[in-house]
């Protein structure tokens, strides 16, 4: 039996025309950030569950301010980098997933991922790490991908793992223990 999430390893998100960086997955949506997402983003990072492992100041949750300026800065990137995050939303129902995609860590890109408690467990992090690092190294031509995450985290090293990440060792990422992964074109 053939899952969605094994379903994905054998073809590239779907584009859609006209949209820039618009990608289709078998059950998500994924478009680059915007204001429009600011009270899903806010709803998201305002969980103490999903904040658990996420962040320098582990498990702190952010503010409306805060969400809104994350979500200016991540616009910015799209802007002057070419390159940023998408919102994931579940095709079904066009519900609010989370996020995937990139920032800059020391000029290489970092792949990042946030999904709602919610959807813990379905794939979609897996369908949408799997989309933007395929468009990564397809569309924008990355060389190398890396992410980090705490030791403990164990779903998302999981995750990593899955995505075919190597581990690199637990580094000093600004000043937290943090377990270091890369990735580079097949």
């Amino acid at each position: 039996m053939m899952s969605a999430a094994l379903l994905i390893e054998a073809q590239s998100p779907a584009v859609r025309s006209g949209e820039p960086h618009v990608m289709e997955t078998p059950r998500l949506i994924l478009r680059p950030i915007s204001e429009t997402d600011l009270a899903d983003y806010i709803k998201l990072l305002s969980n103490p569950e999903v904040m658990r492992f996420i962040g320098l100041a582990q498990g702190r949750t952010f503010s409306e301010e805060e969400v809104l300026s994350l979500i200016h800065g991540a616009m910015r990137v799209w802007r002057e980098r070419g390159y940023g995050r998408w919102s994931m939303f579940e095709r079904a129902t066009g519900e609010f997933v989370g996020f995937a995609g990139f920032r800059s860590e020391q000029d290489v890109p970092e792949l990042l991922t946030i999904v709602h408690e919610k959807f813990w467990r379905t794939g979609y992090a897996f369908e949408g790490c799997k989309a933007a690092l395929d468009y990564g190294f397809r569309v924008f031509k990355f060389d190398e991908i890396c992410s980090f995450t705490r030791p403990a985290n164990h779903k998302a090293r999981g995750l990593l793992d899955k995505l075919g990440c190597e581990f690199l060792g637990i580094i000093d990422f600004h000043g937290v223990d943090a377990a270091a992964y890369r990735i580079q074109p097949a």
